[in-house]
């Protein structure tokens, strides 16, 4: 299965509106805590919600996916990740300014 046969099917399974894979996947970061409009701002305070303050977005998400138990090459983390359809964040929270003012 692809990756973005993975990504589909994980969204789909977390509940996320058939669209194209870009829209559920911004939908997913919304339903997370990002209350922002574009996919990358999503990607930002979805991952400084969950406790990783944003640096590049590869190295970010690595160190997500790093904490959550995947290991291996960003790729394979996301491919393990998708695959997985159980993962779960941590934060619970909508994301505010905020939470940026200390890493400012």
């Amino acid at each position: 299965m692809s990756l973005n046969d993975s990504k589909r099917s994980f969204y789909i399974s977390q509940g996320v509106t058939p669209a194209s894979l870009n829209d559920m996947e911004l939908e997913w970061l919304q339903d997370n805590g990002a209350t922002a409009n574009s996919l990358m701002d999503c990607w930002k305070q979805f991952l400084e919600l969950q406790g990783y303050p944003y640096g590049t977005y590869n190295d970010s998400l690595f160190a997500y996916l790093e904490g959550l138990g995947y290991t291996g090459a960003l790729n394979d983390m996301l491919s393990d990740f998708y695959g997985d359809s159980t993962p779960t964040p941590s934060g619970g929270e909508e994301y505010t300014d905020e939470f940026t003012a200390e890493f400012s």
